[in-house]
């Protein structure tokens, strides 16, 4: 639309896929869109169990290393991955949580399956969205951009589209940002509004996740969860 692509790009974790971080990467656009899994990271309730270094290895919680697998034990389950092999894991306090899907858990390793591509565009984003310019970026997407929305669905009660077939579509949704953006410029041309940015403070520090409590993730993991009344009840049901 605008004959240029921006210097960088910030949107919320339904936008990290690889085509996308792709299309960032082949246009020189500096990542700075969040990933599926990040909440987990954030909060410490489902962190990430590897990442991946610069020498094809991965590193997992407890800081082992893991190598690529020339044997997997499965078939891939995605497209251009590969399998790494991590062992030590009988020994690790994070053992409950990387193993709470696997069968036997027993084995002293954990295979993960990795799509390297993907792993390190997500990593790039984590590094830029901790910066103090994907701080100040986040904070501002989510005073102004969100609000875009609530504006045009709320107060303009558009909440539909009146056409089909995407040019259509698209045209109309041009039409709706162009009356929202002329909308808002006369404010400020009245006074009534005020265009309000906000600036990272000089010498603000690089966040960083704090790091997950093997203990609460151990106790997640073993938790059984109480069925219900019907479930138990269908479950001992037999046929006669």
């Amino acid at each position: 639309m605008y004959g240029s692509y921006p210097n960088f790009v910030g949107a919320d974790s339904g936008y990290g896929s690889l085509k996308n971080y792709r299309f960032l990467e082949e246009h020189n656009i500096k990542n700075f869109v969040k990933y599926l899994t990040r909440e987990g990271n954030v909060s410490g309730k489902r962190p990430s169990q590897y990442r991946i270094n610069k020498n094809n290895t991965i590193t997992c919680l407890k800081g082992n290393i893991g190598t690529i697998e020339n044997n997997p034990p499965s078939h891939p389950r995605k497209k251009n991955t590969v399998f790494y092999k991590i062992e030590g894991c009988n020994n690790c306090e994070y053992m409950d949580y990387c193993k709470r899907f696997m069968k036997d858990k027993t084995k002293n390793f954990k295979y993960f399956e990795v799509s390297q591509d993907l792993q390190i565009y997500i990593q790039e984003a984590e590094k830029n969205l901790l910066s103090p310019e994907g701080i100040e970026m986040r904070v501002n997407r989510s005073s102004q951009v969100e609000g875009a929305f609530g504006v045009i669905k709320q107060d303009f009660m558009y909440e539909r589209f009146r056409r089909t077939l995407l040019p259509k579509v698209s045209t109309e949704f041009m039409l709706v940002c162009l009356g929202y953006n002329i909308r808002k410029l006369f404010k400020f041309y009245s006074g009534n509004a005020k265009f309000q940015y906000w600036k990272a403070p000089v010498g603000l520090q690089v966040e960083t996740f704090k790091k997950p409590s093997a203990k609460r993730l151990s106790n997640k993991a073993n938790k059984v969860k109480k069925k219900s009344l019907n479930v138990e009840v269908r479950s001992k049901y037999m046929y006669k």
